[in-house]
């Protein structure tokens, strides 16, 4: 990975990526749920943490959708 190409994304940024609000960004910040580093007291994302957010939350619908036999739609 060529670090001089990372880009890194703020809340706002992070939540427009994902199709996600501010706020439910924040509470995934405080449940752990979701990777990000710090710069200062700016809270920054990678597409990389975007990335394995998303992966891991596709996991869980699937797994949901296993035991309830319920399709999740997006």
């Amino acid at each position: 990975m060529n670090r001089d190409n990372i880009q890194a994304f703020n809340r706002k940024e992070a939540a427009r990526r994902l199709g996600l609000s501010v706020v439910t960004i924040d509470r995934e910040l405080a449940r752990e749920n979701i990777t990000h580093f710090r710069s200062g007291r700016r809270v920054l994302f990678t597409q990389t943490h975007l990335d394995e957010y998303i992966s891991r939350n596709e996991r869980k619908a699937k797994g949901a959708e296993r035991e309830t036999g319920t399709r999740f739609e997006r």
